[in-house]
């Protein structure tokens, strides 16, 4: 997954919705929009059990020795979007909005993805979409 092509669908969906509610790009803005995007490759894993002296499991005797183990199945990334409103004349902040979800490894779906993460959080802003 390439985080280059996440940021510019992150930002490109990000002033969509601002658009869509009637906020416009400024030299001057009285709102300043930061976004963040972080993903961590994480691991899937599924717990196994078995014995380590190969006999089958019995718990009447306390003398066998059987361990559960994780083994690794599966590698995803999740992203995170962080998007904030400043206030740029008091420098505050006026809004947050956060987003998560396990990315796609297809570009296009990722991008999909994205774009509803980021329509999922602005349906939580005070001013409604026109």
């Amino acid at each position: 997954m390439n985080s280059g092509s996440n940021i510019f669908d992150l930002k490109r969906a990000v002033t969509r919705e601002m658009e869509a509610r009637g906020f416009q790009k400024a030299d001057q803005p009285d709102l300043w929009v930061n976004i963040g995007l972080t993903t961590e490759q994480r691991v899937q894993t599924r717990e196994t059990n078995f014995r380590q002296d190969g006999l089958r499991n019995y718990i009447g005797q306390r003398n066998y020795h059987w361990e559960a183990g994780q083994v690794p199945v599966n590698e995803y990334q999740e992203g995170t979007a962080t998007i904030d409103l400043v206030d740029a004349a008091r420098k505050e902040l006026v809004w947050q909005g956060t987003t998560s979800t396990v990315l796609s490894r297809t570009p296009a779906r990722a991008s999909k993805q994205i774009d509803k993460g980021v329509a999922d959080v602005f349906a939580q802003f005070p001013v409604p979409a026109r």
